[in-house]
């Protein structure tokens, strides 16, 4: 399954991740985030059973502060 994972408020930085469920393509987004962006999700809620939240914090002295990503399934 494809998941599209997007900060809430911009646009510009929209993700598409490959997972088998809604948690493998988080946790993949979150091992990508930790080797090329210094980030780390810290938190996941599921909203409905069609969306989730995540909670992404900076883990480094090059990022900091946090943001909200909306993570939604890519409809085949």
């Amino acid at each position: 399954m494809r998941y599209k994972v997007a900060p809430i408020g911009n646009s510009d930085n929209i993700h598409y991740i490959e997972g088998s469920s809604y948690l493998d393509a988080i946790n993949r987004f979150d091992k990508w985030l930790e080797e090329n962006r210094y980030w780390k999700v810290t938190d996941a809620t599921q909203l409905t059973d069609k969306q989730w939240h995540i909670r992404v914090e900076g883990i480094s002295e090059k990022s900091c502060g946090f943001a909200i990503y909306n993570v939604t399934r890519c409809e085949q």
